[in-house]
């Protein structure tokens, strides 16, 4: 085992029951308030590597823009008005056109279209972790909610798209020879991406109904072992899709990495660049799954 797969092993060792228990600790506060701190790191990440290039964002706007997105995902599970989200947005926005008046060295289609291409990246696609955790909230007073359908489901989501992410490295290590996109990502095999799409489709298959149908009712038709292969598929799917679109992103940069701050994986967008596309469409699926 090389030295890198060893500090991802630790990493995982150590990270793993940290989320669980951040997933489960109260009504999800905790667990919104990291996913807001990974998302403000994350659009860090991004601008810090732009500017590589010489692109100048507007990085508060950015961040206020990505605190904004967290809010408005925490309030949506609290079931509080957002009329405000438009105006903020539109004031936000307005404020970062306005500083290209008095900033030397203008070029504001590119550094705006830097500053709102990492806002919208992080802020859109993260805070799908937060509406994910708050299905089905109910007010628990206890420290440690076992029972939370919504963390239930967020655990069932990183466990599908882990699997993916697992399945496709072993898998390609062991048997890849085809290039999936050798200009993108010369190392990523079609074999190492059926791979993944196999682990997510037995993980997706082997864990949703002991996983979330515990919690559900009894002949609930969300309570069936096809939509933990369907979102397994999903994530199967989009979770590689989502790591090769981060490395278009880096192949422009010329970066090996977003940042450093996870051991053996590197930034915050280059560990969840795969959950950051399975967890939009795994939310929009549970949502229309407990509508049935």
């Amino acid at each position: 085992m090389n030295f890198v797969l060893w500090k991802r092993v630790a990493a995982a060792l150590v990270g793993v029951p940290i989320l669980i228990l951040l997933l489960f600790l109260g009504n999800g506060e905790v667990f919104a308030l990291v996913v807001c701190a990974l998302s403000v790191v994350g659009v860090h990440e991004f601008y810090s590597a732009v500017a590589k290039v010489k692109a100048q964002p507007a990085a508060p706007f950015g961040w206020a823009g990505v605190l904004i997105a967290c809010a408005a995902a925490w309030g949506r599970t609290q079931g509080v008005s957002l009329f405000w989200l438009v105006p903020a947005l539109t004031a936000l926005l307005m404020a970062a056109l306005a500083t290209q008046i008095v900033r030397p060295n203008r070029a504001p289609i590119r550094d705006l279209g830097c500053t709102v291409l990492g806002a919208v990246y992080v802020g859109l696609l993260l805070p799908h972790l937060i509406l994910i955790r708050g299905i089905g909230v109910t007010i628990s007073h206890s420290w440690f909610n076992w029972y939370s359908l919504g963390a239930r489901l967020m655990l069932f989501v990183f466990l599908v798209t882990w699997a993916a992410d697992t399945g496709a490295y072993f898998i390609g290590r062991s048997f890849g020879r085809r290039a999936l996109c050798p200009s993108l990502s010369p190392g990523k095999t079609v074999e190492g991406f059926l791979g993944g799409l196999l682990a997510a489709f037995v993980a997706g298959t082997v864990f949703f109904v002991p996983l979330v149908g515990s919690v559900l009712p009894p002949f609930s038709a969300a309570n069936t072992v096809f939509h933990g292969t369907a979102l397994g598929l999903i994530a199967g799917i989009l979770g590689p899709i989502g790591d090769l679109s981060k490395s278009a992103l880096k192949r422009e940069l010329e970066i090996k990495d977003f940042g450093d701050i996870i051991p053996g994986h590197g930034g915050v967008l280059d560990r969840f660049d795969s959950l950051m596309f399975v967890a939009p469409a795994a939310y929009y699926y549970f949502l229309m799954l407990l509508s049935w």
